[in-house]
C-alpha cells in the first residue's frame, strides 16, 4: 500500500504545480508584486486569493485520489490529503518564510515584511487543512462522481481535450475582459473614497506636486494592497507597531489611516515634483517613471505607475494641465 500512498501523493503534488504554471502564477510572492495583472486581479479580494490558494489544492488531491487511489482506505486518503498539502506549502510558502528570516536576497522584502510573514504563516497553516478536508470529502460519493478514474479518463480523452479547450476559451475571454489594465485601474479609482481624492488635489495644490502623479500612486498601492488589507495591516500594528499604512503604503512607527497617508506621501516624496509637455508622450511617461521610482525603486512598478498616470490623463476630472 506504500508505494500507491507514494503514487497519489506524488501525482496530486504533479497537479498543483501543473495548474500553476499554466496560469503563470509566481506564488508563492502573488500579494507582493505587481509581476504580472493575473496576480493583480487575484490579490484585489480576500475571497479571490483564498479561492485560487485553496480551490486547486482541493481539486488535484481528489483527481489524484480518484485516478490512482482505488485501492487506498479512508485513513489514507486522510493521510495523503494532508501530506499533499502540507508538502505543497512548504516547498512554496515554507521556503519563502525561511528566505525572507534569513534575508537571502531572492525573495525581495516589502516594507510590509510582517504582512509577508503573515500571508505565508496563514497558507502554511491553513493549506494542511484544506489537503485534510480535500481527503475526508473524496470518500463521498457525490464529490467522487466529478473526478474520473484513470479508465475513464483514458475512455474519455477526447471529451476532456475539448473541454480543455473550452477552459481556455472562457479564460482567454475572461482575461481578456477583466484583466485589461485600463479596467483594473478604473476599478481601483472606483474604490478610492471621492473625499480622498479631494485630499489629494488640496494637498498636491498646497506642496506644488503633481496630482496625477499621485493619484496614478494611490491607483496602483490600492490595486495591491485594497481596503480591506489595510484593515488587516492596521490590525497587526496592534502587536507590531512599524509598517506601511494608508492607501499611499506610507513607512510608520504608528498606524495612519488613508488621509494621514496621502498627506505625508504629498509633502515627502512629491512636494515640487512636477510633469509638463504632451500628455501621452514617451517624454512625459518617462518622467513620470523616474519620480515614481522614488517612492518605489521597483521598475515593474514604476512602469505600473506610469500606465496609471496615462490612464488618469484620459479621465475628465484629471485631464488638465498645470500653468
Amino acid at each position: 500500500m506504500i508505494p500507491d500512498v507514494l503514487i497519489v501523493i506524488s501525482a496530486g503534488l504533479f497537479f498543483i504545480e501543473i495548474f500553476y504554471w499554466i496560469f503563470k502564477n509566481r506564488w508563492p510572492d502573488i500579494y507582493f508584486g505587481t509581476s504580472d495583472f493575473t496576480s493583480l486581479f487575484i490579490s484585489i479580494s480576500p475571497l479571490r486569493f483564498v479561492s485560487f490558494r485553496m480551490i486547486p489544492i482541493f481539486i488535484a488531491i481528489n483527481l489524484a485520489i480518484s485516478m490512482f487511489g482505488s485501492k487506498l482506505s479512508i485513513n489514507q486518503h486522510l493521510i495523503v490529503g494532508i501530506t499533499i498539502g502540507s508538502l505543497h506549502t512548504l516547498l512554496h510558502n515554507g521556503r519563502a518564510l525561511l528566505q525572507l528570516i534569513i534575508r537571502s536576497g531572492r525573495l525581495k522584502r516589502f516594507f510590509n515584511v510582517y504582512s509577508q510573514y503573515l500571508v505565508h504563516i496563514f497558507s502554511i497553516l491553513s493549506i494542511p487543512i484544506t489537503g485534510f478536508f480535500s481527503g475526508w470529502a473524496s470518500n463521498s460519493k457525490y464529490v467522487g462522481s466529478f473526478f474520473p478514474t484513470w479508465q475513464g479518463l483514458v475512455d474519455n480523452i477526447w471529451s476532456s481535450f475539448v473541454g480543455a479547450g473550452l477552459a481556455v476559451l472562457i479564460y482567454k475571454t475572461y482575461e481578456n475582459r477583466d484583466q485589461h489594465p485600463a479596467e483594473i485601474f478604473q476599478r481601483s479609482l472606483a474604490t478610492i473614497d471621492d473625499n480622498l481624492i479631494d485630499e489629494i488635489e488640496i494637498k498636491s495644490r498646497q506642496f506644488h506636486a503633481d496630482k496625477a502623479i499621485v493619484l496614478a500612486v494611490a491607483i496602483v498601492e490600492n490595486i495591491q494592497r485594497p481596503k480591506w488589507f489595510r484593515f488587516l495591516e492596521r490590525i497587526k500594528s496592534l502587536i507590531i507597531r512599524r509598517g506601511t499604512y494608508g492607501i499611499m503604503q506610507v513607512t510608520s512607527t504608528k498606524p495612519l489611516n488613508d488621509k494621514k497617508s496621502v498627506d505625508l506621501a504629498v509633502k515627502e516624496y512629491f512636494a515640487n515634483q512636477r510633469v509638463y509637455g504632451e500628455w501621452i508622450s514617451d517624454e512625459r511617461r518617462n518622467e513620470v517613471i523616474k519620480i515614481a521610482k522614488t517612492y518605489n525603486n521597483d521598475e515593474t512598478y514604476a512602469n505600473l505607475v506610469a500606465d496609471a498616470y496615462t490612464y488618469t490623463a484620459l479621465t475628465d476630472r484629471w485631464n488638465e494641465k498645470y500653468e
